[in-house]
């Protein structure tokens, strides 16, 4: 991963920012009443990658 050659207190700026923008984009879509659709999923995965670390991917965990 190419952060960890990042200073810290730089990624974690960087990090907290993009929560921030995820979170005020996510508001903007739901005070505007835009349907939910793909994109919304991915940025829901987004914000969970950029809190916990990690995502959950379903499509990743059915049987083929």
């Amino acid at each position: 991963m190419h952060s960890k050659s990042c200073p810290t207190e730089v990624r974690e700026k960087a990090k907290t920012d993009l929560v921030k923008k995820t979170l005020f984009w996510a508001a903007v879509r739901e005070e505007n009443n835009i349907p939910h659709g793909k994109t919304d999923e991915f940025v829901c995965q987004l914000y969970e990658i950029l809190v916990h670390g990690s995502t959950n991917h379903d499509i990743l965990a059915q049987v083929r």
